[in-house]
């Protein structure tokens, strides 16, 4: 039996008796296979809910060509060849930050109904009025380039945090195991990078409730530079105090009140993230590698002298605070 490769084109039989020249996209077997049509712009493939053709000449059957195929065709194939390389899948690996299933869940749902143009929807609304911000595929990508991606790189420091920490714990327990210390205290290492990740946390925390902030002004028209949330809010409630999705929000920030007053006011009335983007590096939360004479290492960040919580449930606590809070936006947003 003649082999095919990823790539490959294929015919498939149709039931008028013509066949239509594919490509496959997957392989599962030597005789099933998963395909995409060449003249297709779009390179999205699932392979959990794509189709499977199986290998014979009935309809909807395939089987190999060597027919000559075009141009077009060909850079198709070769860009299915090239997604399929296994270098490409290694990138693939590393460079995708997968968010959690409630956050892929909400922004999935928001595709649909954007893409469906649904009456009444937010992008309906937009694409239909008069005058400026009338642009529906520049506020869906607000939305889905801005907060999504922000939540994602926000995940992103999380976990290169969460990674380092653990890195942390099993050097300093084989320096711990080795010594034998007869008292608790630190490893006197200087954690940069431990808190490079921690600042590039809180300032893309704060950047995706900015992003949420602003996607939601341009669908109200507020032009204005302040992205504080609660202010937006309680602008919206003055002027549109009738309107439903106002009042969905309004719901919302009063579930997520304490979460939003911590990111817009802090230390002396000023937020975290705003000292560390226009003032200061905060000494007050320095990643601080710990150990205790039985061997547990940790890291902590340190508030004042006395205080400390420990770093992983910390940044762990704030990113699902982050993600709650945006889902909760965006489902009371869109409800009907």
């Amino acid at each position: 039996m003649r082999q095919v490769a990823v790539g490959d084109a294929i015919l498939l039989h149709q039931q008028d008796g013509s066949t239509t020249l594919s490509l496959i996209m997957n392989i599962l077997s030597s005789t099933q296979v998963q395909l995409i049509y060449p003249n297709e712009t779009d390179s999205y493939f699932d392979a959990a809910t794509a189709p499977i053709y199986q290998r014979g000449t009935h309809p909807g059957q395939w089987e190999p060509t060597d027919e000559a195929v075009s141009d077009t065709v060909r850079r198709r194939r070769e860009g299915v060849q090239m997604s399929a390389h296994p270098a490409a899948q290694a990138l693939h690996f590393i460079l995708t930050v997968k968010l959690p299933p409630d956050s892929e869940e909400v922004f999935s749902k928001i595709g649909r109904i954007y893409a469906e143009k649904a009456l009444k929807s937010p992008f309906y609304e937009v694409l239909h009025r008069e005058g400026p911000s009338n642009n529906d595929d520049y506020f869906y990508n607000l939305l889905m380039m801005g907060v999504q991606e922000g939540l994602r790189s926000t995940l992103y420091f999380l976990q290169r945090f969460l990674s380092l920490t653990e890195v942390v714990k099993v050097n300093g327990a084989a320096i711990i195991a080795d010594v034998k210390p007869s008292r608790a205290g630190t490893l006197g290492i200087n954690p940069g990078v431990l808190n490079a990740e921690y600042e590039g946390f809180i300032l893309l925390s704060r950047a995706t409730l900015d992003r949420l902030t602003f996607f939601l002004k341009y669908y109200f028209q507020v032009k204005n530079n302040d992205p504080n949330f609660d202010h937006f809010i309680q602008k919206l409630k003055k002027e549109y105090k009738d309107d439903k999705r106002v009042q969905n929000l309004l719901t919302v920030l009063n579930r997520h009140y304490s979460y939003i007053g911590n990111q817009f006011a802090g230390h002396q009335g000023k937020s975290e993230r705003n000292r560390l983007a226009h003032e200061e590096y905060i000494g007050f939360t320095w990643p601080n590698i710990r150990y205790s004479s039985g061997g547990v290492v940790h890291v902590a960040f340190v508030y004042g002298e006395n205080l400390q919580a420990d770093a992983t449930e910390e940044l762990v606590g704030r990113f699902n605070a982050l993600k709650l809070f945006v889902i909760d936006v965006l489902h009371g947003f869109f409800s009907e």
